[in-house]
């Protein structure tokens, strides 16, 4: 009898619910006991958003066309409201001069948290792509126009 309870405990923690009580946030799945995170998401639970890290104002250089450079131009990035994969970026010359209001998308691996812009407007075609980390964009290049004007932008640091 007590051989037949101790076989019955273990098949009983075999099979256990291991997502009953497990709950993955911001759409998150249970998948035996892990949440699977959709994108934007991370964390045990889903419940930090990716993109938090990377919101905020950075510094950096500026070139145009290949030629010349222009120092302490800046650049934000900000929330957009719903979806969690992009952010609007906003780049200012070094007067303070808005150059371009752009949505980006981003792309999350392991390793890195790249972005790209695609936009098009009734005057200007924005395209471009760089690489993020919490505390650099490590280059941007975009272009914007018909005038096929290039900004290579590279180690903005946060502010």
């Amino acid at each position: 009898m007590a051989l037949f309870l101790v076989g019955a405990g273990f098949l009983a923690s075999c099979n256990q619910d291991h997502c009953k009580t497990l709950k993955c946030a911001n759409g998150g799945v249970c998948v035996y006991g892990v949440c699977s995170c959709p994108t934007g998401y991370e964390d045990s639970l889903c419940g930090t958003e990716r993109r938090a890290k990377y919101l905020g104002d950075y510094v950096g250089s500026a070139i145009y066309d290949s030629v010349r450079a222009y120092p302490f131009w800046n650049q934000n990035f900000a929330d957009t409201a719903s979806v969690a994969n992009m952010m609007i970026l906003t780049l200012k010359d070094s007067s303070g001069i808005q150059q371009a209001r752009v949505p980006v998308t981003l792309a999350f691996s392991d390793t890195v948290t790249s972005f790209t812009i695609n936009l098009v407007t009734t005057t200007d075609t924005f395209s471009g792509n760089g690489v993020l980390t919490p505390s650099t964009v490590s280059t941007l290049m975009y272009q914007r126009g018909t005038r096929n004007v290039m900004f290579t932008l590279s180690n903005f640091l946060r502010k």
